[in-house]
Parts: structure tokens; sequence; C-alpha cells
């Protein structure tokens, strides 16, 4: 939530998702957090107007508040202001990582303040860990691998296939070999917080597929 200048007074802008926003029907539905802080902190009454927008089209779509409800807030669509929204530079967030679940809120209210990028930032006082962190990203790539060769199995792609079954399953084990390598060595380059070596590994592969690609 932010205030934007309307009409001589302040103005509570919200940020809600393109879903909520229903043109046709002139209505827009607020829900989430904002209804408690719209309700209980702001104490708005219905027939007062916010603005809201979706950070996507640039527009800003002025509400009247219809009703509230328990877990939303359903807003009168009054007219639609063209000019765009978003500040007139980039603004960049170099964010240090925060502990449990804050990550989404900040990010949540971030973009609602009208930030272009966010940049996560390994800070030397992080609390989180960075190798826990790593193993929980290599964990997250098996889900399309995994799901990808399930695929290959339903639709016969593996049956059809006329390499034999020795082949497959002394690729299938070189492949988990070598993979388990090398994550074994980026968890512990993540870990010693040497990340100028990965850097360097990362523009030798991208020049070599420049250059060989």
């Amino acid at each position: 939530m932010r205030k934007a200048v309307g009409k001589g007074r302040d103005m509570h802008q919200f940020f809600v998702s393109p879903e909520q926003i229903h043109i046709n029907d002139k209505s827009v539905m607020i829900v989430g957090t904002d209804v408690n802080h719209i309700r209980n902190v702001l104490r708005m009454k219905a027939g007062e107007e916010i603005s809201v927008s979706n950070g996507q089209d640039g527009r800003e779509y002025r509400c009247g508040i219809r009703s509230m409800e328990e877990d939303r807030i359903i807003c009168e669509l009054r007219f639609i202001k063209e000019d765009r929204v978003e500040l007139p530079s980039r603004v960049y967030l170099f964010q240090a990582l925060p502990k449990a679940d804050k990550m989404e809120l900040i990010v949540q209210k971030a973009v609602e303040l009208g930030v272009y990028k966010i940049i996560p930032v390994a800070a030397k006082r992080c609390i989180v860990r960075l190798d826990v962190m790593a193993q929980f990203s290599f964990l997250m790539v098996l889900v399309p691998i995994l799901g990808e060769a399930f695929l290959e199995v339903v639709g016969g792609g593996v049956s059809s296939s006329t390499v034999g079954a020795l082949p497959l399953c002394l690729g299938f084990l070189s492949a988990f070999l070598s993979g388990l390598f090398a994550c074994k060595v980026m968890i512990a380059i993540v870990k010693k917080a040497r990340l100028s070596w990965f850097a360097l590994y990362c523009l030798v592969v991208a020049a070599a597929i420049f250059i060989f690609g």
C-alpha cells in the first residue's frame, strides 16, 4: 500500500493482481492483508475513494469502496487514469536475505512502492545459511527433470528408442554421478562464499558457447 496525491488530499493506493480487476462489471476486489489495513488501520468507510494498480498495464484505477466483507473489500470502479503510474526512474532494491518467510512480504511491498527489480544479496550478517539454500535450489531442479522424464515415459518416447537397456542404465548412472559431483562442488563453493570462481566458470562457458555454438 502507498499514498498518492489526488484531488487535493492524500489518496491511498493499493496493489492488486490483474484478475482482481473486473472492468466489465466495473468492480475491484481487494483481499489479503490490505483488508485488515483498510478496515482497522485506516478505518475507511463505504464510499471513500482509493486508487488501485496492478503493476503491469501502467493504469491507475480510481475506485470507491462499495462494501466490506470479512475476507475481502468490494470496490466500484469509477474511472481509469491512463497516465502511467510507474516511477520516472527504475529503482533497484538490493535486499539482504531475510530469515523465515519474510522475503515474500518484502517483495510484495517493494512492488507496491514501484521497485523495478529486486536483487537478493548474501550479506555478512545474514542469518540464512547459504549451504542450505543451495541444497534446496538443487532439489527444486529435480521437479522439472522428473516431470520431463514422466512425460517421455507416458508418451512412449522411451519404448520407441532403439537404445538398449544396458546403455540406458549406464547413461543414467554416469549422469547421476556427474550431477552429484557437480552439486557437491557447487555447494562447497557456495558454503565458502567463493562465488568469484563460479562467476569465472560462467564467463568461460558463455564465451565457449558464443565462439563454438
